[in-house]
């Protein structure tokens, strides 16, 4: 007992003791600041043999031996973590450059301007040469060139630097090439061909629909629809059985987003595949004009809800993009139709090639003909009334379709 006892008594001093003991601090450790960020800028000519003025080529260097990571403004590239990078300016104006460089001591920014004289003048080029009545070889031949883009009469476009265009139409006719000098900067330059008489093997230009819709060989003018706003005729609601029967307004749409926007317009279809819009002037939903335009919209759209959240009036645009733009036709095309019947739709659509479009801005440049007489048409195409995938606050755009949802809009010809 004694033994016990004692070693128990051992046993606390020992543990008072170390009680007592000073606790270890964190060594301290002085980190060296930050090495400060800095970087060159050369301006020099892209080619001196092509344009020996064109001084729109920069070169930009990190000189700190740090990892690097560039923000341009307006350049051929947003971003960039290279050491040492070149990027290209189209226009004239003054511009930033940003340079965050990584130390040991942290992360150190920089931002320096750089101002381009004048807009870039470096040409872009190809050859056409004539192999039958109705079949042209074309060659880019575009200095610098990395790529490219051919945009043919017939509606078609091709990404190889050397194609065949079809040209089965009489009368002249454009072929264009869009040039891309170095990544993101392109250059068009557009040449002209003249045929005698159309292809009478163009299968197209016989097709019943699209002789309805164009006015085929015998109207080289192309013939022009305007959009019919009464009451029950131009349907942009949801109408799942394609057809413009859905009930609008009594009136029709009155709204100025309406009657400014593509109420102002006309669109012709030519038989060379050309489609001509009278102005840039369209017609777009409360979401499309805020995400795509700039435009604020009537309330609050930022939970990406309907019905409670926000305004469904229409606005009217000026889209630069909403010009004459070839296009192609095409029938059963049921990948996108999705009408394997033809019950409901011709089987025909339309693509247009440039970003163009009919008057009413949905982000699609794809509709298909519902039906067609020789003086009134219905088109439509797949909806959803969200701009977005989630919300306009992250300005992520949406990129699949409503397949169960239709918009459809009815047209007559121009008296």
């Amino acid at each position: 007992m004694k033994i016990l006892k004692i070693s128990s008594i051992i046993l606390l001093v020992i543990m008072g003791l170390g009680a007592c003991k000073p606790r270890l601090t964190p060594k301290e450790i002085n980190l060296p600041d930050p090495t400060p960020a800095d970087f060159t800028i050369a301006i020099q000519s892209i080619n001196s043999s092509i344009a020996p003025s064109d001084k729109n080529f920069v070169i930009v260097e990190n000189t700190t031996g740090f990892l690097s990571k560039w923000t341009f403004q307006g350049a051929n590239i947003a971003s960039s973590t290279r050491m040492r990078d070149s990027i290209y300016f189209q226009k004239a104006g003054t511009y930033t450059i940003k340079l965050e460089s990584s130390s040991k001591g942290g992360i150190s920014s920089v931002t320096k301007t750089v101002t381009i004289a004048e807009d870039s003048k470096i040409p872009a080029n190809f050859e056409i040469t004539q192999l039958d009545t109705y079949h042209f070889k074309v060659k880019n031949t575009t200095s610098l060139s990395v790529g490219g883009q051919w945009f043919f009469p017939d509606g078609s476009t091709s990404s190889v630097n050397e194609d065949t265009a079809y040209v089965p139409y009489a009368g002249d006719s454009e072929i264009k090439l869009k040039a891309e000098l170095i990544k993101g900067v392109f250059v068009s330059v557009v040449k002209t061909v003249t045929i005698a008489t159309n292809d009478p093997n163009n299968t197209v230009l016989t097709d019943s629909i699209f002789v309805l819709l164009t006015g085929g060989a015998s109207t080289p003018n192309g013939k022009t629809w305007v959009v019919d706003n009464g009451p029950k005729k131009t349907n942009v609601g949801a109408g799942s059985n394609m057809t413009s029967s859905y009930y609008n307004w009594p009136d029709g749409f009155t709204e100025s987003g309406f009657v400014e926007g593509i109420y102002s317009n006309e669109f012709t279809f030519k038989p060379n595949q050309v489609y001509v819009p009278k102005n840039q002037n369209v017609t777009a939903g409360a979401q499309y004009a805020e995400a795509y335009f700039g435009i604020e919209a009537i309330g609050d759209w930022t939970n990406g809800l309907e019905g409670s959240n926000g305004s469904y009036n229409n606005i009217k645009v000026v889209d630069p993009k909403h010009v004459a733009s070839s296009f192609i036709y095409k029938t059963n095309d049921w990948d996108y139709i999705q009408d394997k019947n033809k019950t409901r739709t011709t089987g025909a659509t339309i693509e247009f090639t440039t970003g163009s479009y009919f008057g009413w801005f949905t982000n699609q440049y794809k509709f298909f003909i519902v039906s067609i007489t020789p003086t009134q048409m219905v088109v439509g195409h797949y909806y959803d009334d969200h701009a977005y995938t989630d919300s306009p606050a992250n300005k992520t755009f949406s990129t699949t379709k409503a397949y169960n949802n239709h918009r459809t809009l009815t047209f007559n010809v121009k008296p």
